[in-house]
């Protein structure tokens, strides 16, 4: 017999004694929060299951979620130690089961951890199912800043994040059963959440408005993303028209002001300031410029009755220019290589958030 079948039938054997009796169930007696924790000991094997980490589990075939936990545990038997992360559910039935060998995916910062399921078991709503993890990526856990999971089926997929409080969580479990040590971390200050996406508005040379979507398709270093956006503007121009009359030289003809307007496009990097909670954004812009069809400072007249513009402020554009956007929390910049320029505040979407 494999050690993974000894394995799972000893934890086989841990659930239908914790249904019957539960030996004890103790809690963390570190500094405050307590976090509480199931012990169950059965001869020389005893099982530590941390409790509390509720997620919400979303699939594409409804908007509401799914709730569920997903703890951290270790098993000690015979001097060896296993390290093990425990599924359960236990609310409305799943729309799919899951099975002995599909996978568990955390996503720590950008880093993928792939782990596979065994001794899964289902009786009526409740669903469990564990996943053999090393100690360290569960330390690793505890410090990341972001966390997310992606529990696949033969038949679809759950998907969560976990909150600030399930990464303290799990350094607290680190701190007391894989580090083993009485210096138990303070919950820290919340870490930057990054929103959805932005939306800014700002005047100078002109008037622009962006709204940009965080992707983070591109993971650099430690909480680096990226971000697209797309934008619009508008700027003026005046001039003054005079006319050319025979025998009587040039006349003013009237004021004029008249609009150049701009579409924008922007890529750029994102990162989480390490003085609070707000981000710093750096990106390129594209920003393509023309003007009202109205003006036409090509149609001078006639030989014999020419016209004169003369532009009084602003100048009529009609070009591609490359520029620079940065941005810092709730105040960004931009500015291109013309000169045009304007500064703004910005606003998460959603703005609650």
């Amino acid at each position: 017999m494999t050690k993974k079948k000894k394995t799972g039938q000893r934890i086989s054997w841990i659930i239908i004694f914790s249904i019957i009796m539960v030996y004890s169930i103790s809690c963390q007696t570190g500094k405050p929060p307590e976090i509480p924790d199931y012990r169950i000991q059965l001869g020389d094997l005893e099982s530590i299951i941390q409790s509390g980490n509720w997620l919400k589990f979303y699939t594409i075939r409804r908007a509401e979620p799914y709730t569920g936990t997903l703890n951290p545990g270790r098993m000690t038997s015979k001097g060896r130690e296993y390290h093990i992360l425990k599924f359960e559910y236990h609310d409305q039935i799943l729309p799919f089961t899951l099975q002995d060998g599909d996978t568990l995916s955390l996503i720590l910062d950008g880093r993928a951890i792939h782990l596979t399921a065994y001794n899964v078991s289902r009786q009526e709503n409740r669903l469990s199912a564990y996943y053999n993890i090393d100690k360290w990526d569960i330390v690793d856990v505890g410090y990341a800043s972001s966390v997310k999971i992606i529990i696949d089926s033969q038949e679809g997929e759950l998907k969560a994040s976990f909150s600030n409080e399930n990464i303290y969580n799990y350094r607290y479990f680190s701190a007391k059963y894989i580090l083993k040590t009485d210096n138990i971390p303070q919950i820290s200050q919340p870490v930057y959440k990054q929103p959805m996406a932005f939306l800014s508005g700002g005047a100078g040379t002109g008037i622009d408005f962006w709204l940009g979507y965080y992707t983070n398709f591109l993971q650099i270093i430690h909480g680096a993303g990226d971000y697209i956006a797309l934008g619009m503007g508008v700027s003026t121009f005046k001039y003054e028209i005079y006319n050319r009359y025979v025998g009587h030289g040039y006349l003013w003809d009237g004021n004029f002001t008249e609009n150049n307007y701009n579409i924008n496009a922007m890529y750029g990097l994102t990162y989480p300031s390490p003085f609070g909670n707000w981000s710093i954004e750096v990106g390129f812009t594209y920003q393509y410029y023309f003007h009202d069809e109205s003006w036409d400072s090509e149609n001078t007249g006639t030989d014999l009755f020419p016209t004169y513009y003369w532009i009084k402020d602003g100048k009529p554009r009609k070009e591609s220019l490359i520029g620079v956007f940065i941005q810092a929390g709730g105040l960004w910049v931009q500015w291109n290589r013309k000169k045009l320029w304007a500064v703004g505040i910005a606003i998460p979407i959603p703005w609650w958030y």
